[in-house]
C-alpha cells in the first residue's frame, strides 16, 4: 500500500508471533517502523487503506483476526478463534470473510462493519 514495504520481524514461538514493520523506500536511509506486535500473518486490502492481521492463539489451533486502518492507525479485533484464512471480500477492505469451527458457532462469517 502506498509503495511501503510491510514485513514480519523479531518472530518468536516458531514464527507464530512476530512484529509487523513498515519501511518507506522513498525515505533515504529510512528505518523500519514497528506497527503491531505478536501477529501471525498480514494481508493488505487492494486499495491499501486497511491491513488484515491474524494472531495465533496459545490455547488452541485457532487464530484471532483484526483489522488495522492504515489511515487512522486504529486496530479492531473482528473475531476470536477462527480458522485460516481470513480474507478481504472487497477492494476497499470494508468486508472480511472467515470461518469458525466451534460447535454451534461453526460456519462462514462476513463482517461488514470493518472500521
Amino acid at each position: 500500500p502506498g509503495g511501503a514495504l510491510y514485513f514480519r520481524s523479531e518472530c518468536i514461538r516458531e514464527a507464530r508471533a512476530c512484529s509487523l514493520e513498515r519501511l518507506d523506500p522513498a525515505v533515504p536511509d529510512g528505518k523500519p517502523a514497528p506497527i503491531l506486535e505478536g501477529i501471525f500473518g498480514f494481508r493488505p486490502s487492494e486499495a491499501g487503506n486497511r491491513m488484515l492481521v491474524t494472531y495465533a492463539r496459545t490455547d488452541a489451533d485457532t487464530y484471532d483476526v483484526a483489522v488495522l486502518n492504515l489511515k487512522t492507525n486504529v486496530r479492531v479485533t473482528l473475531e476470536e478463534r477462527i480458522l485460516l484464512p481470513a480474507l478481504f471480500a472487497d477492494p476497499q477492505g470494508s468486508k472480511v470473510v472467515y470461518l469458525v469451527s466451534q460447535g454451534e458457532r461453526s460456519g462462514l462469517y462476513v463482517c461488514d462493519q470493518v472500521p
